[in-house]
């Protein structure tokens, strides 16, 4: 587990967005993610739901549920400059390693994703 968290933050520690991001089925998930989350969020609440996004990268997918549902997103990942990227896009980040218990107290999201 550790050799392939090591190698996917090697592969993706970049402030650049990789192709992966874009191609057809990556943005699909982000559109499926989008739809579910709009069939169950509460309009109605006085506080904007929170979503966490586990491996969030540079926050491509994260920025579009941010901007069409209109809720924090917070993104957890162990590759520090994709997470600048993700910052720059409105994402609070943490870097941290997700193989581990996460830095957030229970029950505090509305909402996790894992692409």
């Amino acid at each position: 587990m550790k050799a392939s968290l090591k190698d996917n933050i090697s592969k993706f520690n970049s402030l650049k967005d990789h192709d992966y991001f874009f191609n057809k089925d990556h943005q699909l998930r982000g559109e499926i993610s989008i739809e579910l989350i709009s069939k169950v969020i509460n309009k109605k609440s006085k506080h904007p739901p929170k979503l966490l996004s586990i491996a969030c990268s540079t926050g491509v997918i994260e920025e579009k549920i941010k901007n069409k549902l209109g809720i924090i997103v917070f993104g957890v990942d162990g590759a520090k400059n994709s997470l600048k990227t993700a910052r720059k896009r409105g994402i609070i980040t943490k870097c941290t390693d997700v193989s581990k218990p996460l830095p957030f107290q229970n029950s505090y999201f509305d909402f996790v994703k894992c692409l």
